[in-house]
Formats: structure tokens, C-alpha cells, sequence
């Protein structure tokens, strides 16, 4: 299987041969955040990891509006989880003014 991960350097295919797929078949299916232990490889610009163990970091995410302290923010946080949706009928806003989706 492939995947992509993403960080704030790029892109990287994670590669997660059939064995390690079969061993961690619930992590790869059900994991809001999944972290990625491997060898990383490189080729030219394009970067592989090679996985050795998936890791279910769903917590993690769900934890990442969760402050410490007294920490004033302006504006305030959203939840890491909540995506900023278009009102209804507003598909303009979506795809643009340039192309017919009817």
C-alpha cells in the first residue's frame, strides 16, 4: 500500500508492504492521525519511507486544541478537527466562477 505523508518540509510516499498491512491492519484503516516509523529513502527530489510499525496517534489529534496554561489567542482556536464549510447553496465559493458543475 501507498499513502502520503505530509509535514511542514513536503511530501513523502510512505510505503506499508503487505506483511506490516497484515499486522497493523487496524492502525491503517481506522487512525484519524497515523505516525510512521521507517527508513527513510531518498531518490533525486522524491522522498520514500519505508514503514516498520504504524502508530494510531488519533489521540493526539483529538488533544490538539487541549492549552496549558493561560495562553490568550486572537482569534480563538477552532477545533483541529472542524473544517470551515461554505453555507448551503454557496458553491461558487468552492469551485469558482470559471466552470458549469450542473
Amino acid at each position: 500500500m501507498f499513502a502520503t505523508l505530509e509535514d511542514e518540509t513536503g511530501i513523502a510516499n510512505v510505503i506499508i508492504w503487505p506483511a506490516l498491512f497484515a499486522r497493523q491492519r487496524r492502525e491503517v484503516l481506522t487512525a484519524a492521525l497515523l505516525g510512521v516509523h521507517g527508513r527513510l529513502q531518498r531518490e533525486g527530489e522524491v522522498i520514500h519511507v519505508i514503514a516498520d510499525r504504524l502508530v494510531d496517534l488519533g489521540d493526539v489529534l483529538r488533544n490538539l486544541t487541549t492549552l496549558d496554561g493561560d495562553v490568550p489567542l486572537e482569534p480563538p482556536l477552532a477545533r483541529a478537527d472542524e473544517v470551515k464549510r461554505a453555507e448551503p447553496g454557496s458553491l461558487r465559493l468552492i469551485y469558482g466562477e470559471g466552470r458549469n458543475f450542473r
